[in-house]
């Protein structure tokens, strides 16, 4: 049974290394800014992907994202931050709710550094 997957359409824009691509792509309900992605100079929205497909720079092409990365990613962002204040903060104040927070943030970086969630391109449109 295939997993559930978010897929986007953009544009290739630049070759990374052989097997990896930035791709362009526009904002959208799905992204609700998961974190994937990021700005570029320009100001678009810019996604790095696999490309075992070999498309090249300019190629329109098909991105996929399992939906669970997408969602885990949400929680991780939005919700588990808060819920490290509260807990801190139910502990003995707002000092101890910052710390909390701040070790969590601390967490959230060394963890995103490891296990980068990559996009893959699935087909050149």
């Amino acid at each position: 049974m295939k997993r559930d997957t978010v897929k986007e359409t953009g544009k290739v824009s630049r070759k990374i290394d052989p097997l990896t691509v930035e791709v362009e792509v526009k904002e959208s309900s799905a992204c609700a800014k998961c974190g994937i992605c990021h700005f570029s100079k320009t100001g678009t929205l810019i996604l790095d992907a696999k490309n075992e497909i070999g498309a090249s720079v300019g190629d329109t092409v098909e991105v996929e994202v399992p939906e669970g990365s997408v969602v885990f990613s949400s929680l991780l962002i939005f919700i588990f931050p808060i819920i490290a204040f509260f807990i801190g903060y139910l502990i003995k104040g707002i000092v101890p709710g910052a710390v909390c927070l701040a070790v969590y943030l601390i967490f959230l970086y060394f963890y995103d550094k490891k296990a980068k969630t990559i996009p893959k391109i699935t087909r050149i449109v």
